[in-house]
């Protein structure tokens, strides 16, 4: 299934064109499933809207459901539990599903210094781009 991630970063004045493509490739194959992700304050703000079938909506996870899972980790994932208690910027980048999954593969068994040794939301940012 394709994945198309950004549609909020193409250029607003692009969107239309590009949703316009997006649901003519999807009409000439037969409305095939596909994934476009995108913010919904920038979607809601589209003049052109995807042809869909079905939409899902992403909502920020909790500090409560993050750190229900982290503690499900166990000890592998107790410095990086303990690293989001004391960093608010660290704990906001991991409100979706998906950062919290990266940054459970990047700092799981690491000490509670090393984790925070990445102190900067910039330096972070530029250590999980290589996932």
């Amino acid at each position: 299934m394709p994945l198309l991630d950004g549609l909020d970063e193409v250029d607003p004045q692009d969107r239309p064109a590009c949703v316009a493509a997006i649901n003519k490739y999807r009409q000439e194959h037969g409305l095939l499933p596909i994934v476009v992700c995108c913010r919904t304050g920038d979607y809601n703000e589209m003049a052109v809207k995807l042809v869909l079938g079905d939409a899902v909506l992403l909502e920020a996870l909790s500090s409560e459901q993050i750190d229900t899972y982290l503690e499900r980790q166990g000890e592998a994932a107790a410095s990086l539990r303990a690293a989001l208690q004391r960093d608010q910027g660290l704990a906001e980048m991991v409100a979706t599903p998906l950062m919290l999954s990266v940054i459970i593969q990047a700092y799981t068994g690491l000490s509670l210094d090393d984790v925070l040794a990445a102190s900067t939301l910039e330096r972070r940012s530029r250590n999980h781009t290589a996932f």
